[in-house]
């Protein structure tokens, strides 16, 4: 039934994988996530083959902050209080076909804010999934998903070893 289009699954890869140059230009016994081109869809700077959530299905999404539909343009929030984030996601199926979408949330912290002392040494991360959910959406329609951010998403390891959330702005990706 798969094969044929008659049941359309979804799902996303929980791994990056890489070309297999990657093994030649990467020092092994050298563990740490940020060294040479870097590990993991947190770090890495290449062109994976296949990249983090990467997915396949019979059929099409749009994804978007609710109210923007927009991909290209991430959501930018600032951290100024501790109480949790609420925000939603507008997933239209725009194929042909119903399907189930694992909508991912990334935090993307701000590249300014590697300049606070207690980060100055500290590599910062590409981007961060902090949270997904699936959902299945019949042909044509668009389905809101709601996420609730708590200060723990926004937290890093600095300098010093202590998991802190470091103040100022974030983008926020779907």
């Amino acid at each position: 039934e798969t094969l044929f289009g008659k049941n359309n699954p979804g799902g996303k890869m929980p791994v990056t994988l890489y070309y297999p140059s990657f093994i030649n230009e990467t020092d092994f016994t050298d563990m740490s996530m940020t060294s040479g081109e870097g590990r993991t869809y947190r770090y890495y700077k290449g062109k994976p083959m296949y990249p983090f959530g990467f997915g396949l299905s019979y059929t099409t999404f749009s994804l978007g902050w609710s109210g923007t539909m927009e991909t290209a343009s991430p959501f930018v929030v600032s951290l100024t209080s501790k109480e949790p984030l609420k925000l939603s996601a507008s997933v239209q199926n725009t194929g042909s076909v119903d399907g189930d979408e694992v909508v991912m949330v990334f935090v993307v912290p701000d590249s300014a804010l590697g300049s606070l002392e207690e980060f100055t040494s500290v590599t910062l991360p590409k981007r961060q999934l902090v949270k997904f959910q699936r959902t299945t959406i019949p042909v044509g329609e668009q389905r809101e998903v709601g996420f609730e951010l708590e200060l723990d998403a926004f937290k890093t390891v600095n300098k010093n070893g202590v998991v802190a959330a470091r103040p100022g702005n974030y983008q926020l990706i779907v």
